[in-house]
């Protein structure tokens, strides 16, 4: 089995933090990236090479998932959420919090939409409360639960293309859950009533593809090529381990990033082959950030008590 060639990136302070949530913006000219800490955020503004703390009381907070969407030019937005419910800043030192259908919300994960600037979605996916959505950038949340069975949403992911097919996958303990009106309604996948909890689910980032990935709590890998309505399991080295994240970067061809308890697993080929890299520490949470000296694509991983590290996977 080859060998990914991960390195440590610089954390201010050098603290054990565990890193929940990450998010970048690949292939755009900004190079921030943010990361969700029990102990705060931290933000790079090099492409995740180096981090810092965000000053300020709000930075401080526990927080367990993050986002970042590009706006027309180099702005942008921010999203952090935290058990209190989510917040959002256009410069990352300005948060304003959103209003939430309740107090107490324990945001998971946080999806904008891949065309967000043009029409304002977001969703967030809340440990009780179902899946939240909001239309407006962020401002106001409103729970849209209707068909979903199972409100312990542990991860949302919105398809590339969004705007025209509206479709949204929902990962809970007894399956993924699929939206196609825009994460108003859900009806149940293939993937349900499952033996393992379903962890995390993704899109790739990229307009062409179909396909998404679900991982689960015992190693199973699930691939759908039809925007989540049927599944595979796909043969990996992965049994008996807890998959903690997915991610799917742009790659010519399906490229998937698996974070587990023992650390982070890639495949290039759809799951067909695959590249591992024994951490430190449990990997929770998967990013990409710039492209690569070498053209590649820069992968970020958070680990439990263990910091940031990146690493260049060729595309």
């Amino acid at each position: 089995m080859k060998s990914l060639q991960w390195e440590r990136t610089a954390v201010e302070g050098e603290r054990a933090l565990a890193v929940a949530g990450l998010a970048g913006m690949q292939h755009r000219s900004d190079d921030v990236a943010l990361a969700a800490t029990t102990d705060g955020l931290l933000v790079s503004r090099n492409g995740g090479k180096v981090w810092g703390r965000l000053p300020g009381e709000f930075g401080a907070l526990p927080f367990m998932a993050v986002a970042l969407s590009p706006l027309p030019g180099r702005g942008f937005l921010a999203f952090a959420g935290t058990r209190g419910g989510v917040s959002w800043s256009p410069n990352l030192h300005d948060w304003t919090s959103s209003r939430l259908p309740r107090d107490d919300v324990q945001v998971a994960t946080i999806a904008p939409s891949p065309t967000f600037p043009i029409d304002g979605t977001i969703l967030a996916a809340t440990i009780g409360d179902g899946v939240l959505r909001s239309e407006d950038r962020g401002q106001t949340f409103a729970a849209w639960n209707l068909g979903l069975l199972d409100h312990e949403v542990l991860s949302v992911a919105l398809s590339p293309r969004f705007s025209e097919d509206r479709t949204a996958l929902a990962a809970t303990a007894t399956g993924v859950f699929r939206s196609t009106n825009g994460g108003r309604a859900w009806k149940e996948t293939s993937l349900t009533d499952v033996v393992s909890p379903i962890l995390s689910v993704a899109f790739p980032l990229q307009r062409g593809q179909s396909s998404a990935v679900a991982v689960d709590d015992h190693g199973g890998v699930h691939v759908s090529h039809d925007h989540g309505l049927t599944w595979q399991v796909v043969s990996t080295p992965l049994d008996g381990l807890s998959l903690n994240a997915v991610f799917l970067p742009s790659a010519e061809t399906l490229m998937i990033a698996v974070a587990h308890e023992a650390g982070v697993h890639v495949s290039r080929d759809g799951g067909v082959t695959w590249e591992g890299w024994r951490a430190p520490a449990s990997a929770l949470c998967l990013a990409a950030t710039r492209r690569g000296y070498r053209g590649g694509i820069v992968l970020l991983a958070g680990l439990v008590e263990g910091g940031i590290y990146q690493c260049e996977v060729p595309a």
